[in-house]
């Protein structure tokens, strides 16, 4: 069934308005150095600035973590690109000196 021009345009902006929620909720966390660190935390395991190939079939289970992790930093790039460089600056506490 095709949708009326109207139909196109509510799902369009029910879309948009969802996105907006989903950026301002991520911006609103993103003020928490405790969050800066969590998601700094899995970004890193899942392998999002490295390589995930193995030689073997671990490297399909690498793939699928990054893949959830790329999404992460593409709506972190996307709601909140300024606060990229202060996540990576942030120390998670395996970077503390003993």
């Amino acid at each position: 069934m095709r949708k009326t021009p109207e139909q196109q345009e509510r799902e369009k902006t029910r879309a948009e308005r969802i996105e907006q929620a989903h950026d301002d909720d991520l911006r609103a966390l993103l003020r928490s150095a405790a969050f800066r660190r969590w998601l700094k935390r899995y970004l890193v395991l899942a392998n999002v600035f490295r390589t995930t190939f193995t030689g073997n079939s671990e490297t399909f289970f690498k793939e699928g973590q990054r893949s959830m992790g790329t999404t992460m930093f593409g709506e972190l790039m996307r709601a909140a690109p300024q606060c990229f460089q202060k996540l990576m600056a942030e120390k998670l506490p395996e970077d503390q000196p003993d």
